[in-house]
């Protein structure tokens, strides 16, 4: 025993450099991977009972129906049952945790590749000042073997490493962790190196270090773009614009440069893109909380119809599709409070001006013009689907699957009355008009009147 002991002694003593470094490279590997842990053993459950508390079975069934076009049985137990089962394993299989495994290995053995090689480059700065020469392979004075990597490859895997554990650390917080996401950092850290070496031949060897170290702070779509604007200066090409854009999602409320770059990030470039997109899916891709996914896809809904006129129907509290189905409903209940100033916003609300630009004559809609819109709008299939989510489970709302093609509301077409479509409702806050005159009016009595 005795021996074994001093035999593993005199090992970690002669080996000291290499231990040292595998230390290293193991605790940074940890601190890489802590965040996606974490992710998983917390941040997992917490989004997905985020969506399954948007959910009804209801909600559920209709989904289902209209973004995975699955039949459901009539009777209505039986369709929750069936879409309470269906909706579990097609989360599971879309974005449950085994998908997070294998980008994770991969992820830990580069990571602790490049911090070893990272610690044996700080093994042989150590043994150089301590006298050796700057050769390929070093050797410290009890001639143990350090490999020596150049300084600017180096500070690439530095910078790649310290930007890619803020990131993780960041999107843990925020919960917007996805496979994808492990797989890029992968790739970043991965060719950090040999990117760092290629990209300061282009530079002054005096910010050569802190380029190579400043490149790991870019995703390598920027890195992409960055190299091919030089190579064009460089070559004298024709710079071509950037074929993706946010401008059109940036119309939108609520919608400023870093969720438009997000929503870009999951394929979503158009409003009509958005407007017919799933919202589960949108909501994990892109890490944004789905109370806001719904409503800027109900925004989107509402614009492919309204265009810009949706920004003056804002104020008057017609925000997206949701709001209009709303209207719309209220507008058809005669029994309702609210009915009357339903009434009286239908009357002003085609002919809101979008701004003191633009004359409001020039922005008027007819009355029939913005009531059509509106049924388009509301009986969209993806509003329903909206709207089933957005209601509490105890509401009054029809059973899942009852009468789906016919309209929901179609009672406030009568505010228009038979002969003339365009004719805008009477504002009901008014002092009540006489009755008029019926068609053959009888003489009053004698004595009366």
């Amino acid at each position: 025993m005795a021996l074994i002991f001093t035999k593993i002694q005199v090992f970690l003593v002669s080996n000291a450099a290499h231990v040292w470094s595998l230390l290293a490279a193991i605790g940074f590997t940890i601190l890489a991977i802590y965040p996606i842990q974490a992710y998983l053993r917390r941040g997992w459950a917490i989004k997905k009972t985020d969506i399954f508390s948007s959910f009804s079975d209801d909600a559920k069934v209709l989904y289902l129906k209209v973004f995975q076009k699955i039949d459901f049985p009539k009777d209505r137990e039986c369709a929750k049952a069936k879409a309470r089962d269906q909706f579990e394993t097609l989360y599971q299989r879309r974005y449950g945790r085994y998908k997070y495994w294998v980008p994770l290995v991969f992820f830990a053995v580069v990571t602790f590749v490049g911090m070893f090689l990272l610690s044996e480059a700080a093994m042989t700065g150590i043994a150089m000042a301590m006298g050796c020469k700057a050769v390929a392979f070093c050797k410290i004075p009890n001639g143990i073997p350090v490999v020596l990597i150049p300084g600017v490859a180096a500070a690439g895997i530095s910078g790649a490493y310290i930007w890619i554990v803020a990131d993780l650390i960041t999107r843990n917080r925020r919960l917007d962790l996805e496979p994808a996401d492990i797989l890029n950092s992968t790739l970043r850290l991965a060719v950090s190196a040999a990117l760092a070496v290629g990209v300061v031949q282009l530079v002054a060897p005096a910010v050569a270090m802190p380029i190579a170290f400043a490149l790991g702070a870019f995703p390598l779509d920027t890195v992409r773009t960055m190299l091919r604007r030089v190579a064009q200066d460089k070559l004298g090409l024709t710079a071509q614009a950037d074929s993706q854009s946010t401008d059109t999602v940036l119309s939108l409320d609520s919608i400023d440069h870093p969720i438009a770059d997000r929503l870009l990030d999951a394929n979503i470039s158009t409003i009509a893109q958005l407007a017919y997109a799933d919202p589960v899916q949108l909501s994990m891709r892109t890490g944004l909380g789905f109370d806001f996914v719904i409503d800027i896809v109900g925004q989107a809904l509402a614009w492919i119809y309204l265009g810009d006129r949706l920004d003056d129907l804002r104020s008057a509290g017609l925000r997206g599709a949701m709001e209009i189905y709303f209207f719309l409903e209220q507008l058809a209940d005669k029994g309702s409070e609210i009915a009357a100033l339903s009434a009286a916003l239908l009357k002003v609300a085609p002919s809101l001006p979008q701004d003191t630009t633009n004359p409001p004559v020039k922005r008027k809609m007819e009355t029939a013009q913005f009531l059509n819109a509106c049924d388009e709008i509301a009986n969209d299939p993806y509003t329903k689907f909206l709207v089933a989510i957005w209601r509490d489970d105890d509401g009054d709302d029809k059973d899942a699957g009852e009468d789906e093609d016919e309209d929901i509301i179609p009672e406030y077409t009568k505010l228009l009355g038979p002969d003339s479509p365009a004719q805008p409702a009477p504002d009901p806050l008014d002092p009540a008009p006489p009755n008029p005159a019926p068609p053959n009016p009888t003489p009053p009595a004698s004595g009366e009147g």
